[in-house]
């Protein structure tokens, strides 16, 4: 995993990742001191949580496709001939990256946006900011584990992107108003997650919520998340190095 650590902090893309969530979260922190937090804490979602959901699908569809952008895959290869390790390794540097920026930002956001609430009169409890701070971890690993799926599948940076946004923005929703399967569409899972994490219904992404239990839903977006994981790795697996 070395190497895609050194790659995490040498290359530009994780970087600039880091700097718009870092400008995003600026951006909110001003407005919370100048206006507050809004009638349903609307500046917390659109400065931390929205950001750091993109930036985690940008990230994850990096990590897996930047040999395919630099064509340096078979020089990866060559010094390591194991596909199953080399995306095991990608897989577990997304997951481990992904946890500690979500949970730094959720963390330095208790103290500063709870200080500017308060000039407003308004609170932002600490119980309130460790849920919402555990259903964005959900959600930002989730969403940058189905990108590394998806640049596995397209074998390319650009085409991951492509293909994760048209899922999540597109077909998702296609295949969520389907009769009965449509409950078990992966966004419409996760909605369910998030408001059980939260406490509240969430419409998270302008979804509705399904009619299932939270395990169920849990177990719909492992099992989105797996098919599309052995789909990309078979992809991989198979597919000449160029």
């Amino acid at each position: 995993m070395r190497p895609e650590f050194l790659k995490v902090r040498s290359l530009p893309t994780p970087k600039w990742c880091l700097f718009a969530v870092a400008l995003f979260f600026v951006v909110g922190l001003v407005c919370t001191f100048v206006w507050g937090l809004g009638p349903d804490r609307d500046v917390t979602e659109a400065t931390i949580g929205l950001p750091l959901m993109i930036a985690s699908i940008v990230f994850g569809v990096w990590m897996v496709g930047v040999e395919y952008g630099q064509k340096t895959l078979r020089q990866v290869l060559t010094a390591d001939p194991r596909r199953g390790r080399l995306v095991i390794s990608k897989l577990l540097t997304i997951i481990i990256v992904v946890t500690l920026v979500t949970i730094f930002f959720h963390l330095i956001a208790a103290p500063l946006f709870s200080i500017g609430a308060s000039q407003h009169d308004q609170t932002l409890s600490m119980e309130y900011l460790a849920r919402t701070g555990a259903s964005s971890l959900v959600t930002n690993l989730l969403y940058a584990l189905l990108g590394a799926s998806f640049a596995l599948l397209a074998a390319s940076m650009a085409g991951g992107m492509t293909l994760t946004l048209v899922f999540v923005f597109v077909l998702d929703g296609l295949f969520s108003i389907i009769p009965k399967v449509g409950d078990y569409a992966f966004g419409l899972a996760l909605t369910d997650i998030n408001d059980s994490i939260v406490g509240t219904n969430s419409d998270f992404l302008g979804s509705e919520t399904s009619t299932h239990t939270t395990e169920v839903a849990a177990l719909t977006v492992i099992a989105w998340l797996a098919i599309l994981l052995l789909l990309g790795f078979a992809r991989f697996r198979s597919s000449d190095v160029k």
